[in-house]
């Protein structure tokens, strides 16, 4: 689905443009540019059904990575095998 099509889907121009609080030459704009990032997650939040999978199914999930722990300053020396 293009944003053309979701515009479309949302209601039209002038009822995406009441939405967002913006004037109807804007929404135009996007259906020609795209919609913009932020407001484009606003409607996939408002309205999951017309993107398909909720946001949620979809979303790219960050886990940190453990810090090792701290040594003190100083490396372990790690013993040396005896010879045999």
């Amino acid at each position: 689905m293009n944003d053309s099509d979701i515009i479309d889907a949302l209601g039209g121009t002038l009822a995406v443009a009441r939405m967002c609080d913006i004037k109807g030459p804007s929404v135009s704009e996007w259906k020609r540019n795209g919609i913009p990032k932020p407001w484009r997650r606003y409607f996939e939040q408002l309205r999951p059904d017309i993107f398909g999978d909720p946001p949620e199914a979809t979303a790219k999930v960050i886990t940190p990575k453990p810090k090792p722990p701290k040594t003190g300053g100083a490396k372990a020396r790690v013993p040396e095998k005896e010879a045999a």
